[in-house]
């Protein structure tokens, strides 16, 4: 995957303007979201992929696949803020809550779009509390108080800002929706999930292809266009040929003339078959054909 990364990469220093430029970019993108690994381990390649995101983003801006980067992105981040925190969480289980608030300020400073923010919120106005920094730790309180009213922790936060003597926000009904908006779907019950995260956990189980997902729903969104739905065929499903309709005279010796009409889709199939079967047909040599 690193030499492929490493031609594709090449591949755009020399040839920036090409056609193909963008598809390798995102030859790029998909070589490192294969190469992820799962929240609780080395994260480094996760952070090439945001990398080279950004730089499609920047660089190929009118790309087919710019909508389905920037979700790409959402994934990538949402992985990597998952990872911070789990780290955040074991160094607030051993009492390190410097090292708890860092990773929790990690999340709210550069992953809006994470599904568990407001987790990230309240753990790291816990952690502020616990630094002995109340004041620090009533804005990210607040900032549950004020934006999740769905979430299980508000009525926590409403209480932790009473008890640290902070007035209670009122809720702001279309910050509260732009949030719950972020929210992932539960996923369904599986007996098998345990398993296949401990393959992926273990490398077992790789990531998908991004490129080849990405080309297949670029093409799927193009076959809906209404340019290409009203081209589509009319009736059945079935596309139907121009029909040609090839009329062959021939005039023997004796002036009788014959008449031949041959039907078929391939012009100079029909035209080479029609002249072959005079030639063949009449073997005078004052055969004269036309054809219409």
């Amino acid at each position: 995957m690193l030499q492929a990364e490493d031609q594709y990469k090449n591949f755009i220093v020399f040839f920036p303007t090409h056609p193909k430029a963008a598809d390798a970019q995102m030859r790029v993108i998909s070589a490192n979201m294969k190469m992820m690994r799962a929240p609780d381990r080395d994260q480094q390649y996760s952070f090439r992929a945001e990398h080279e995101i950004r730089k499609m983003l920047e660089q190929f801006p009118n790309s087919d696949f710019i909508p389905i980067v920037e979700k790409y992105l959402i994934e990538v981040q949402e992985r990597l803020a998952r990872g911070d925190f789990g780290v955040g969480k074991f160094y607030a289980g051993r009492n390190n809550y410097s090292g708890a608030k860092l990773r929790y300020q990690e999340i709210i400073d550069n992953y809006a779009n994470y599904s568990a923010y407001d987790e990230a919120l309240f753990h790291l106005a816990d952690a502020l509390e616990k630094l002995n920094r109340p004041d620090e730790a009533a804005i990210y309180y607040a900032r549950i108080a004020s934006g999740y009213p769905f979430s299980e922790l508000f009525d926590v936060a409403k209480e932790r800002l009473l008890a640290l003597g902070k007035p209670l926000p009122e809720v702001d009904t279309h910050l509260a929706a732009l949030n719950e908006a972020k929210l992932k779907p539960a996923e369904g019950f599986s007996p098998l999930k345990p398993l296949v995260d401990f393959a992926a956990a273990l490398g077992f189980k790789g990531e998908p292809d991004r490129y080849e997902a990405a080309k297949k729903m670029i093409e799927a969104e193009k076959a809906e266009t209404p340019e290409v739905l009203a081209s589509a065929p009319a009736e059945g499903g079935k596309e139907t040929d121009d029909i040609l309709i090839q009329t062959t005279l021939r005039k023997d010796a004796s002036g009788k003339t014959e008449e031949i009409t041959i039907l078929g889709a391939d012009t100079s199939g029909s035209q080479s078959s029609a002249s072959n079967d005079a030639d063949d047909n009449d073997p005078s040599p004052d055969n004269e054909e036309n054809e219409e």
